[in-house]
């Protein structure tokens, strides 16, 4: 009987790592999915080439919760998990359950040493890269949800805890939009970048180079962003990762209040953009040059 209802538990807690696998590739598709659609429907519809005026569309981040946590409902939680002693299922369902009710009330440090404590658990019970999977899933659920802080807080977990893991890349990219998100295009441009030095052949380089043109842009950093442009014109010649840096040049010098300088490099890349998915694109804006205050405002 205790051989039977041991088996049972290990299967039930293999079912609940499978479950969490599963949020793994829904989140990782949602990524992939993504950049996909940039990619097809050309630059207007990615963030990095809306026009620095215009506020962009995102959602809100929750907002902590009002009544606060008391003793008594964490002191429950915790006896939920003491309870779960012998079922690893019970037991990770509970201390996500407490990870998600700490989150809400904005109680982060603890929420993250919950988190720890899940990935030492499943670690323990089913081997260090089942947990790096689930530690991956946990912090991309949190950004789904608009949780940018806690996100940022587990994707460095990540970082932290599996330096060799295969998904450090995905980490860092995704903890740099987390940052951008929160308006720290600082630590979004420092992420972003250290990306690229450190992983040159991975395949969310090339989008990392234009978030970090993007969040100098927005630091009003102009010399440094076409300075980022002109590394990934050089590096990336011959692809559309390089034509778009060759275009967003001309956007740049154009926030930057070069009008001139954007003229002259529309119509270079005009002149050779016959294949460029970007033409269209760099023609309507040439279109806007007599209009530079529907292009050139504030930060966004």
């Amino acid at each position: 009987m205790f051989t039977q209802n041991k088996h049972f538990k290990s299967i039930s807690g293999r079912i609940a790592l499978l479950l969490c696998s599963c949020a793994i590739v829904i989140v990782l598709a949602c990524s992939v999915s993504q950049l996909r659609k940039v990619s097809e429907r050309g630059a207007t519809q990615d963030k990095s080439t809306e026009l620095i005026a215009k506020p962009v569309a995102r959602r809100l981040p929750n907002a902590p919760a009002k009544d606060p946590l008391s003793r008594d409902a964490i002191a429950t939680m915790r006896m939920a998990i003491v309870d779960a002693s012998n079922d690893f299922s019970a037991r990770l369902e509970a201390r996500r359950a407490l990870m998600q009710a700490l989150r809400r009330h904005d109680r982060l440090s603890e929420a993250m040493g919950e988190l720890h404590a899940i990935l030492d658990d499943v670690e323990t019970e089913e081997g260090r890269t089942m947990a790096q999977r689930v530690a991956i899933a946990e912090a991309g659920m949190l950004h789904q949800d608009a949780s940018f802080e806690a996100a940022a807080l587990a994707y460095q977990m990540i970082l932290d805890r599996y330096p060799d893991s295969g998904f450090i890349v995905e980490a860092a990219y995704h903890m740099g939009e987390c940052r951008l998100e929160q308006g720290r295009y600082e630590e979004a441009e420092q992420v972003w970048r250290e990306l690229t030095e450190r992983h040159p052949d991975a395949w969310l380089t090339p989008w990392a180079f234009r978030k970090v043109a993007l969040a100098q842009l927005l630091q009003k950093k102009f010399d440094d962003s076409l300075a980022t442009l002109g590394q990934m014109e050089t590096r990336f010649e011959g692809t559309e990762f390089g034509d778009y840096a060759r275009m967003r040049k001309g956007y740049v010098q154009l926030a930057a209040g070069k009008k001139d300088e954007a003229q002259k490099t529309y119509s270079k890349f005009l002149a050779s953009c016959p294949t460029s998915k970007y033409c269209r694109l760099v023609q309507k804006q040439i279109a806007e040059l007599d209009h530079p205050s529907a292009l050139v405002g504030g930060t966004r």
